[in-house]
C-alpha cells in the first residue's frame, strides 16, 4: 500500500487504530472507495480522509465479499478499510462526527450572510422567495449590523461576508456602509455574492473587487438566450438583452480576479439546451481559469415538493451529462477529494455562521428569511430552542446503510431542498459520481505533480 494522502489530521486525534483479529471474519468497510484508475488500484476512504494505491492482491482483497485470511490485510484493517463482518459503520462515522463537534471552538461567528434586500430585478418562476414582503435594509441597520459583527466576530479571523437577497445590488449602498464600517474597525474580511448579476458593470466590478473585498459570485444561467431572458423575465428591461449584458458582465468580473461560479437549475423545462449552453460557455470564456460552471437539479414549482419518479431519474441523467461535458470543456473546476468525514452540512447547522435580514432578524438558513428567527443583532440569540431545530439530522441507518458517501453527506430534517432531506437512488448516483470523479482527478493530478 502506497499512501498518496494521510489521514485527516482531526480524524487521527479521535480515531484509534484498528487492531487486526485473526479468526474473525471481515469485509471492506462501507466508506471504502476502490477504483481503477489508468490501469492503477487506488482506494479512498471518505470517513478517515485516507487516500492510497494498492497493489494488484489488496486491490483483490479489498473487493472479496469476505476476508478469513489476513496475511496480507493487517495494513488494510489497521487503517479501516477493512472491518469485522457484523460491524457496524454508521454508528462508528456517527461517533467520529460527534468527537468532532466536541473539539469544535463555538465562539464567535466567522460567516455572516447579510440579506441587502428582499426585492429582485427578476421574476423566476421558481423562486422560494415569491410573495415575500420586499422589504431593503436601511442604511441606519446597515451601521448597526457592522456594529454587531464588530462584537460577535472571532477575534484575529478573516471574516466573510455573504451577500444575498432577493437581489442584493438592488441595494448596493447598505454594502458601503457595513464594509466601510468593518475596515475603520480594523476587521479583515472577504466576502462573496449570489446575485443574477444583471446591475454589474465594469465599473462596479471594479469597485467590487477593491472596496467590498468581492472574491466569488455565483450567477444563475437557465439556459441559452432565449431560454434565459424568457425565464428571468427582468423588470425594466425594454430595450436590453439580459443575456448579453449578464453574460459581459461576467467577464467584467472574471477580468477583476473574482471567481464566477455559473449554477444552472435543471428542470424539465430547459433540460434540452443545457449542452448547447455548456458548448456556448466554454467558447465565451475560453482562457478564464476561475470560471466554474455546475448544474443542480430544480425544484417543483412548489418548491417543497420532490421530484419524483421517471421525472427524477430523467434529469438526472441530464445533469450527470451536463456536468460531464463542463469537465470535458474545461470549464468545471476539477473535483478535489475531501478530507474525510464532515462534521456541518452548510450554514444551517454550523455554529460560526448566521444570517441577518433587512430588518435585522438573525436566522440560521437563507431559505428562511422571512420566519424561523433565532434572534436579532441587538439583543443576539435569545432562541436556542430553534437554533438547535436546524441542526436535526434526517440521515438514518434505513436509507445510509451500505453508502460509499455517507461521512461526507448530511441530510438536515428543516432544509426545504428535497435532495438535502431524503436520499434515493438517483441522489446516490449523483453523490457517488460525483466522488468518483474526485478520485479519478486527484490521482491524476498526483501523479502528475510527482512526473514533474
Amino acid at each position: 500500500m502506497n499512501i498518496l494522502c494521510e489521514q485527516n489530521k482531526s480524524i487521527k486525534i479521535v480515531l484509534s487504530e484498528q487492531i487486526a483479529q485473526y479468526g474473525v471474519q471481515y469485509r471492506r468497510f462501507s466508506f471504502c472507495v476502490p477504483m481503477m484508475v489508468d490501469g492503477h488500484y487506488v482506494a479512498f476512504n471518505s470517513l478517515t480522509g485516507e487516500f492510497v494505491e494498492l497493489t494488484a492482491k489488496e486491490y483483490d482483497i479489498v473487493n472479496s465479499e469476505i476476508i478469513d485470511d489476513i496475511c496480507d490485510a493487517e495494513h488494510l484493517i489497521k487503517k479501516y478499510f477493512l472491518v469485522p463482518l457484523e460491524h457496524d459503520d454508521i454508528q462508528l462515522a456517527d461517533e467520529v462526527r460527534s468527537f468532532l463537534d466536541l473539539f469544535e471552538k463555538k465562539e464567535g461567528y466567522r460567516s455572516y450572510t447579510i440579506f441587502t434586500t428582499m426585492a429582485c430585478n427578476a421574476r423566476c418562476f421558481y423562486c422560494y422567495e415569491f410573495g415575500r414582503p420586499q422589504i431593503s435594509m436601511s442604511l441606519q441597520t446597515a451601521n448597526d449590523v457592522a456594529e454587531f459583527i464588530k462584537k460577535t466576530c472571532k477575534k484575529n479571523k478573516k471574516i466573510r461576508l455573504a451577500w444575498f437577497g432577493g437581489e442584493p445590488l438592488c441595494n448596493s449602498k447598505v454594502i458601503d456602509v457595513i464594509t466601510q464600517g468593518l475596515k475603520n474597525s480594523g476587521i479583515e474580511f472577504m466576502s462573496v455574492m449570489t446575485t443574477n448579476g444583471y446591475l454589474f458593470d465594469k465599473t462596479l466590478a471594479e469597485k467590487a473587487a477593491k472596496d467590498w473585498k468581492l472574491e466569488r459570485v455565483q450567477i444563475t444561467l437557465d439556459g441559452t438566450e432565449e431560454n434565459y431572458n424568457r425565464i428571468k423575465a427582468y423588470v425594466n428591461a425594454e430595450g436590453v438583452n439580459p443575456f448579453v449584458k449578464v453574460t459581459d458582465n461576467i467577464e467584467f468580473l472574471l477580468k477583476q480576479d473574482i471567481s464566477v461560479n455559473v449554477r444552472v437549475n435543471l428542470g424539465m423545462h430547459n433540460k434540452d439546451d443545457l449542452l448547447k449552453l455548456a458548448d456556448w460557455l466554454a467558447v465565451r470564456y475560453a482562457g478564464y481559469e476561475k470560471l466554474c460552471v455546475y448544474a443542480t437539479l430544480l425544484f417543483d414549482t412548489d418548491f417543497k415538493k420532490q421530484i419524483l419518479g421517471n421525472e427524477k431519474f430523467l434529469l438526472t441523467k441530464e445533469l450527470l451529462a451536463f456536468q460531464q461535458k463542463c469537465f470535458d470543456a474545461g470549464i468545471r473546476r476539477p473535483p478535489v477529494l475531501e478530507g474525510g468525514i464532515k462534521s456541518h452540512a452548510c450554514m444551517a447547522d454550523s455554529y460560526d455562521t448566521v444570517t441577518i435580514t433587512p430588518d435585522g432578524h438573525l436566522g440560521k438558513c437563507e431559505h428562511f428569511s422571512e420566519d424561523e428567527y433565532i434572534g436579532d443583532i441587538y439583543t443576539g440569540v435569545t432562541n436556542v430552542e430553534k437554533e438547535n431545530e436546524f441542526k436535526e439530522k434526517a440521515n438514518t441507518k434505513d436509507i445510509c446503510t451500505g453508502c460509499s458517501v455517507y461521512p461526507v453527506c448530511i441530510k438536515l430534517k428543516k432544509c426545504p431542498n428535497n435532495s438535502k432531506t431524503v436520499c434515493d437512488s438517483e441522489d446516490r448516483l449523483i453523490k457517488e459520481t460525483q466522488l468518483h470523479n474526485m478520485i479519478e482527478y486527484t490521482f491524476r493530478h498526483l501523479r502528475k505533480q510527482k512526473e514533474n
